[in-house]
């Protein structure tokens, strides 16, 4: 904590690639998204300016750059896992999602034997998640009769979903719902299921030596939320999102 206050600046790293509504570039070529703002909001806290880098390959990187103390925090939709907790701290999660699937409704019908058209390669399950993400766990924990498919890109994925490459993928309720915002003439081919019991914690990874910034961190996160500013960064990058904010 005291480095941060030293230097003057807050360092943070993010995935490389296009994440909306948590990460992306907006149309002036700026960093922008949820995540975005909470690191440029916790930064104008605590009086310093923003380090924002998007070098991390996936989120897997992400975590072991800050394991090694190359940024003071991360944060990417990252799901607050005991595989990653075993390497860095994680604040209170800011966002509790829920794990969604999404199917080709008409390659699981045929999968399923219910099609009447018939289609070629329909009897191997087929499930994308992005790659280097804690979602490729949670498929092969819970969808083991699929073959697992890992994306680099999760734009790829919904595309070879609704081209029916794909007959599903595993991801978070809030992208899904940022994909259907961004193309509703799609919904009629595209089959979600939101699971009711399996929630995805999205917190922010701080090197597990750091404990006082986890503090700061954690505190800030409850002003955050209790002011009702982080419900207008949701809404701002994600409109009409309903409330999914964890509550103590």
């Amino acid at each position: 904590m005291s480095r941060i206050i030293a230097s003057g600046r807050l360092r943070v790293i993010a995935v490389a690639k296009n994440h909306p509504p948590f990460v992306y570039k907006d149309a002036t070529g700026n960093d922008a998204g949820i995540d975005y703002d909470i690191a440029k909001t916790m930064a104008q806290s605590l009086g310093v300016k923003l380090d924002f880098k998007r070098e991390a390959l996936n989120q897997e990187e992400l975590v072991s750059l800050v394991f090694k103390d190359a940024y003071d925090i991360g944060l990417s939709s990252l799901s607050t896992t005991l595989t990653w907790a075993s390497m860095v701290k994680f604040s209170q999660p800011y966002l509790t999602l829920k794990q969604t699937l999404i199917s080709n409704r008409l390659r699981k019908a045929a999968s399923l034997n219910r099609s009447p058209f018939p289609i070629e390669n329909t009897n191997r399950k087929t499930i994308g998640v992005a790659a280097g993400t804690a979602y490729q766990n949670y498929a092969q924990k819970n969808y083991t009769d699929f073959y697992l498919v890992p994306y680099g890109n999760e734009s790829d994925m919904f595309s070879d979903v609704l081209a029916g490459e794909l007959r599903s993928a595993l991801t978070d309720s809030l992208s899904v719902q940022n994909w259907f915002r961004k193309n509703p003439q799609h919904a009629i081919y595209i089959e979600t299921e939101v699971s009711s019991n399996r929630v995805d914690p999205i917190g922010i990874a701080i090197n597990w030596k750091n404990t006082h910034l986890l503090s700061w961190v954690n505190l800030f996160l409850t002003e955050l939320n209790s002011s009702g500013d982080l419900d207008k960064i949701v809404n701002k990058h994600s409109p009409q999102t309903k409330k999914r904010l964890s509550k103590k």
